[in-house]
């Protein structure tokens, strides 16, 4: 299994471009934090593919199992982080105007977007299991419950959406304001989602995107601040990376040392991107498919696992990475469709 992350820093490695001396790249275009996405779409598609599988004490696979459990949910804190920051530069760029057509344009098109890929997961459920429930399916549709595939991310997604929207439309006048409640609403959703023990997987990451729009807002001043020399950049950095590291072993005590595990790491990411450029081919396809391969990629690992070939580590991988590859562009042209005929009609009106 372990040969599988060789194979994605291979990959990395192969597309890096480093900076001039004395230069920063912006390590928040949209070009680059697609590619970072990219990156660890692959590591989540070996991560969830592993969930299949019965490591049997081989210690090639049984390495690969420590290094995902270093990881933890970090796989997907680019995802919301960098959600989160984009969210704020189109805030911070369009106004109110913007922050109005987040039910339309952010939560009802990912949710449909969502709920189109829940289908395939839905005949699965309904063909395969010996005691269907009705509440089940409706409540996958939420991301509450799950009908096998990766439900929690985009319930959280779905109240993030929803807090911005109310948070924003009361402080109109000030970004800053509105990111601080945004905050404030989310902890206190983050409480309730543990009295009401909904299990940690939905609270260890919630803060992500906040911290994105937070990171948007005083990117400006931190670029400035550590740019100033190469000392101050590789002191900044290795403090950043030196937390992440201390934090991790530490992160399953709290949700919220987990989700600034999570910030950390992000952040120093970020700062290393700011020296090394991205550009690859092939983390450009799955930069490009980041929501459908996710969303996806446990389809053909359920049909995979039902039919025995999980117990072939490596064939099962490859078989999923190709079937999930070709079911996501798929999906991304009936998506790309329906959304043409969706939106066009809307503005046409």
């Amino acid at each position: 299994m372990i040969i599988f992350v060789f194979i994605i820093a291979a990959i990395v490695l192969c597309g890096i471009k480093p900076a001039e001396k004395g230069q920063y790249y912006d390590a928040c275009s949209h070009r680059q934090t697609s590619m970072i996405n990219g990156i660890f779409t692959m590591l989540i598609l070996v991560s969830h593919a592993s969930m299949y599988m019965d490591y049997g004490g081989v210690w090639i696979d049984d390495a690969y199992g420590e290094f995902r459990s270093y990881l933890g949910q970090f796989v997907v804190a680019p995802f919301l982080f960098y959600s989160g920051f984009g969210i704020m530069e189109s805030i911070a760029k369009k106004g109110n105007n913007y922050v109005k057509s987040i039910p339309q344009k952010r939560f009802f098109k990912v949710w449909y977007h969502f709920a189109l890929a829940l289908i395939p997961f839905v005949i699965l459920y309904v063909m395969w299991s010996d005691n269907v429930s009705i509440s089940n399916i409706l409540l996958s549709f939420t991301g509450y419950k799950n009908m096998g595939n990766s439900s929690w991310y985009m319930f959280d997604i779905f109240i993030i959406y929803a807090i911005i929207y109310l948070c924003f439309m009361i402080f109109k006048k000030s970004n800053t304001a509105g990111v601080i409640a945004v905050f404030v609403v989310t902890y206190t959703v983050n409480i309730i989602m543990q009295k009401l023990d909904m299990g940690l997987i939905f609270v260890v990451s919630i803060f992500c995107l906040p911290a994105g729009m937070a990171f948007s807002l005083l990117r400006p001043h931190l670029r400035k601040a550590v740019t100033k020399n190469i000392g101050i950049y590789l002191i900044s950095l290795i403090a950043l990376v030196a937390a992440t590291h201390f934090l991790q072993g530490y992160k399953d005590d709290s949700p919220y040392i987990y989700n600034l595990y999570q910030i950390t790491g992000i952040l120093a990411i970020t700062m290393l991107c700011m020296k090394f450029k991205i550009e690859n081919k092939i983390i450009e396809f799955f930069s490009k498919h980041v929501f459908s391969i996710y969303i996806l990629q446990r389809v053909p690992m359920i049909i995979l696992d039902r039919y025995g070939l999980s117990s072939h580590h490596y064939l099962f991988i490859i078989l999923s990475l190709i079937f999930t590859s070709a079911i996501a562009v798929l999906f991304d042209k009936l998506t790309a469709k329906t959304d043409e005929l969706i939106y066009s009609k809307r503005k046409a009106k």
